[in-house]
């Protein structure tokens, strides 16, 4: 995951205005002005005044919330300066794995919907909740976003070797190492060298071809542990108190998922063709756009 600072800041005025349209906040900021003023506006005005400044503090105070507004504004950037065909969609990506991964993606989504809407009913509706809510969503977005990545590795890792015959290629080692024993058995240096060329060029197949064997065992080895991850982390959001504790532990998987696709060099899908891991489509919705498609 790139760190915040690789992301333009949105800047503390663009946090402030943030949080200040929240729907919650306006809701109860309103509902505090017109009740002081139906009473004691000298007294009650200050005090609202009062807690939505302490708000404020509270909620731009939070790095995760600052994070999310700088991505927000990343995205927008992106949106506007790059032409649409620069990545493809979500749905195109989905539709491009064959049916047993797309299966696999969309019941591990499903089960993070699950859970999800078994935290918004057990958690309150109130500013707080929401926007940790909403900090969660991001977070489980962008290890559902990593996890689409890693089936996509596996995918490309499936189809070379398919195209690889790997019994063929050892026989080729075999054959032209013997081809060089007699070249350099009969003392002839010109066929000797051009076995030489042919038995390197034969070793480097078979290299790559283990290679690319060990690492489609070893992103199949990272798919079955940051599944099991995210379905821990999903049932943990449910009753996790602690938002920024959940945070750390989602950084930290999606920070392993990243390690994963630097070593898989050879299949880097590239920033033309997919958008980095922090810059996750909305895969979940969050409780801001529950509360958006309420109000509409």
């Amino acid at each position: 995951m790139p760190s915040s600072s690789a992301l333009r800041r949105a800047g503390l005025p663009a946090y402030l205005k943030a949080a200040f349209l929240y729907h919650w906040n306006l809701g109860l900021f309103a509902v505090g002005v017109v009740a002081s003023l139906l009473t004691v506006p000298d007294a009650m005005l200050p005090l609202v005044g009062a807690l939505e400044v302490l708000y404020l503090g509270g909620i731009v105070g939070i790095p995760k919330f600052r994070e999310a507004i700088d991505a927000r504004l990343h995205a927008d950037t992106r949106t506007s300066d790059e032409p649409q065909s620069a990545a493809p969609s979500l749905d195109r990506l989905v539709s491009e794995l064959d049916p047993s991964a797309r299966s696999r993606f969309a019941t591990l989504k499903q089960r993070c919907i699950n859970m999800q809407n078994i935290a918004r009913e057990l958690r309150s509706s109130d500013a707080v909740g929401d926007v940790a809510g909403s900090m969660r969503a991001d977070g489980l977005n962008q290890l559902l976003w990593g996890f689409l990545r890693l089936l996509h590795h596996k995918s490309a890792l499936e189809r070379l070797l398919q195209s690889m015959d790997g019994a063929s290629i050892a026989r080729k080692v075999q054959d032209v190492g013997d081809g060089l024993a007699k070249a350099k058995q009969a003392g002839d240096e010109r066929i000797a060298r051009s076995f030489e060329e042919r038995l390197a060029t034969a070793n480097a197949r078979a290299e790559h071809f283990e290679r690319s064997r060990k690492d489609l065992l070893f992103v199949t080895a990272e798919l079955d542990r940051v599944e099991d991850k995210i379905q821990a982390l999903s049932e943990m959001a449910v009753n996790q108190s602690d938002p920024n504790a959940l945070s750390a532990q989602i950084d930290a998987t999606a920070e392993s998922m990243q390690a994963t696709e630097s070593r898989l060099s050879e299949f880097q899908l590239g920033a033309g063709e997919l958008p980095d891991l922090g810059s996750a489509p909305p895969i979940l919705s969050s409780p801001t756009d529950d509360g958006r498609r309420l109000r509409t």
